[in-house]
């Protein structure tokens, strides 16, 4: 078990999962593919099946003491080129707490740090400023762009989510889609930042 100052992290249980049928949901529709909807004990084991099963692909559930309260993942891992992709979910009752940005220090750290990778990639959503945000500030930066399909089905053009964010978002076809900015960030670039010495 990983372990930081206020977090706790493992590799993802079954049991684990179980818990995300307790979270809240977020208040805005643009964020409802984060939402956890599965509510039977089958549709449990199916959705931790088909994020564990996948190849090169590790998942740690968050732990604020016996609470799981999110999941980190790394994906697509290249264990030769020493990259590998990161994603995170937190429940939205924890969102705004600084576990988000607790996680990714810790987790991050652990990657570079006890297993040896150089680069960590992943993609976000222009709209999704607050994650945005985050991941600048851990030390991520822009590499390229990307289109992206809106996954949260027909977009409410007279929501405020949208008209605050209308730039990023055009449809093609009757379809929506979204520009996202794909960022990396080195283990050079983080050791510099934070002031760590990962190669001990």
């Amino acid at each position: 078990m990983i372990k930081s100052e206020h977090l706790s992290f493992k590799k993802m249980q079954l049991e684990d999962v179980g818990q995300f049928r307790n979270w809240g949901k977020h208040k805005s529709k643009m964020y409802d593919d984060y939402n956890f909807s599965e509510q039977t004990e089958e549709g449990v084991k199916s959705w931790y099946e088909w994020k564990t099963n996948v190849e090169m692909s590790t998942y740690y559930t968050i732990f604020l003491k016996e609470r799981a309260i999110g999941y980190i993942s790394f994906k697509n891992q290249k264990p030769i080129l020493k990259t590998a992709e990161l994603g995170i979910v937190l429940d939205p009752n924890y969102i705004n707490k600084g576990f988000g940005y607790e996680t990714l220090i810790e987790m991050i750290k652990f990657y570079f740090m006890k297993l040896g990778y150089s680069k960590i990639y992943l993609d976000v959503a222009k709209y999704n400023k607050r994650a945005y945000h985050l991941y600048k500030k851990i030390g991520f930066e822009k590499y390229s762009s990307t289109i992206m399909k809106y996954p949260n089905g027909r977009l409410d053009k007279k929501s405020k989510d949208y008209l605050e964010n209308k730039d990023v978002f055009f449809n093609f076809l009757g379809i929506s889609f979204f520009t996202a900015d794909k960022l990396v960030l080195t283990k050079e670039r983080f050791e510099e930042l934070w002031n760590l010495n990962l190669k001990k």
